[in-house]
């Protein structure tokens, strides 16, 4: 899986999550930012963050990002960023 796999399904399960109360514009240019490649990239070089894939049916179906912990020390805990399926 790769950036682009990434972008698809960040975009398409945050959308289907926040679409509601949200303004068509104000997602749009959420999505654009927050989902472009360069970030995207970036956030997978963050040495304090992993993220992985689920898989159905061979295809992307949502993805888990999780993150060390605040003021403890470095991965001693850890905390959910983002867990996203598509409906």
């Amino acid at each position: 899986m790769g950036l682009c796999d990434l972008q698809k399904i960040g975009r398409v399960t945050f959308a289907e999550t926040f679409s509601l109360g949200n303004s068509p514009e104000a997602m749009a240019k959420y999505l654009a930012q927050k989902f472009s490649i360069g970030k995207l990239g970036e956030d997978l070089q963050n040495p304090d963050s992993e993220s992985y894939f689920a898989e159905g049916n061979g295809k992307v179906a949502g993805y888990l990002e999780v993150t060390a912990g605040g003021i403890t020390e470095k991965w001693e805990a850890r905390k959910v960023g983002k867990f996203r399926l598509k409906k």
